[in-house]
């Protein structure tokens, strides 16, 4: 990297660190306050358990954002994802997280409908297989706690509806 030697009258010089010492403070303003959002925003989801969601939503942003630019698309209508029930995704949770993170962006207002799939799993016990009910998971013949889940563990984008 090669040395520069610049010279400056004194007024120009003084105007340069002036303008320098305003850029510095805007940035911390700036930084301050995407801070204050960003603790406003785990705070309220870690109080509301929904840390999990916002990081969902937050990928999901950026999946749908390389979908749209990848497709050249004009806009987007709505999207729609599929939750398993074995997930650990609350489907509320997903789409309160999904209006926090898309305020201010250009997918503000496009609304995230959310179904859910019902999650299966198979008794390692008695070879049972059944609809898992998350509330209860053990086997509805034997009561059996050993349980392998079979389907409803994903959560996938199913259509991105556009413009």
């Amino acid at each position: 990297m090669g040395q520069y030697n610049l010279r400056f009258e004194q007024e120009e010089f003084t105007e340069l660190v002036r303008l320098y010492s305003e850029l510095a403070k805007i940035a911390d303003r700036q930084m301050n306050e995407y801070q204050m959002i960003l603790d406003i925003i785990n705070t309220n989801a870690v109080i509301s358990g929904e840390l999990h969601e916002l990081a969902l939503c937050d990928a999901m942003l950026k999946m749908v954002r390389d979908i749209s630019r990848e497709q050249a698309l004009e806009g987007v209508r709505s999207i729609t994802v599929r939750v398993g029930t074995l997930s650990g995704v609350v489907p509320r949770f997903l789409t309160d997280c999904w209006v926090a993170v898309t305020d201010g962006t250009e997918y503000d207002g496009v609304p995230l409908r959310v179904e859910t799939e019902a999650g299966r799993a198979r008794c390692l016990d008695c070879g049972a297989e059944f609809v898992a009910d998350v509330e209860d998971l053990s086997c509805p013949d034997c009561g059996g706690k050993k349980l392998m889940p079979l389907s409803g563990r994903d959560m996938t984008i199913q259509e991105i509806e556009a413009y």
